[in-house]
């Protein structure tokens, strides 16, 4: 959602809508989970509480109890990634290899997705992993805060009953699921760049 606002964004960077997406952008970073509770306050139409125990594996019961944390992690994530999309299009728009895209007769759908997005990928990228990081330690606060059981309740709960083994252990599994977030930023620089050779 934030790639497709950036986008947007950036083939129409004076339109009045673009500009008031920037506040947009600023207020989703500044969202809180009292925000959410401000704004959704029907908790019958869109339940506070819920999680895996709540919804059976084939998703047939009642997903809506995963609409509120979903919410919750992804939309403050949503103005940061939208703000550099818009930035990074804006810079390979400019760039001499999308004129010469222009020049050739591409359509403004091609010349977007094949020359400049692409290109405009590896900004992106390189946040994708700080961000992906963010939302992980997010939801320790998400689930404590939506009474999801996970690891986040399990966390807090060793935090007061003093049981380091399992604090230590939580952190660990977060700390490997972190590395792999970055890990995976690197190998994604090179299949968005050929240029970028390990």
């Amino acid at each position: 959602m934030g790639r497709r606002r950036g986008r947007w964004s950036s083939r129409h960077p004076n339109r009045p809508r673009a500009s008031a997406g920037h506040v947009g952008r600023v207020r989703g970073a500044e969202l809180r989970l009292g925000d959410v509770d401000l704004v959704l306050r029907d908790r019958a139409a869109l339940p506070m509480d819920g999680g895996i125990l709540y919804v059976d594996v084939s998703w047939h019961s009642d997903p809506i109890h995963w609409l509120l944390p979903a919410i919750a992690l992804a939309l403050p994530q949503v103005g940061f990634v939208a703000r550099i999309v818009r930035a990074s299009v804006l810079d390979a728009l400019a760039q001499d290899y999308v004129r010469t895209a222009w020049a050739k007769g591409l359509t403004q759908r091609a010349v977007l997705i094949r020359h400049a997005l692409r290109n405009a990928l590896i900004p992106l990228a390189t946040v994708m992993g700080p961000i992906a990081v963010a939302t992980l330690m997010g939801s320790i606060v998400v689930e404590t805060a939506f009474s999801v059981p996970g690891l986040g309740p399990d966390l807090i709960n060793s935090i007061f009953n003093r049981s380091y083994f399992t604090v230590t252990g939580i952190f660990t599994f977060y700390s490997l699921l972190a590395g792999l977030a970055m890990l995976t930023v690197d190998i994604a620089y090179a299949a968005i760049d050929p240029k970028i050779r390990y």
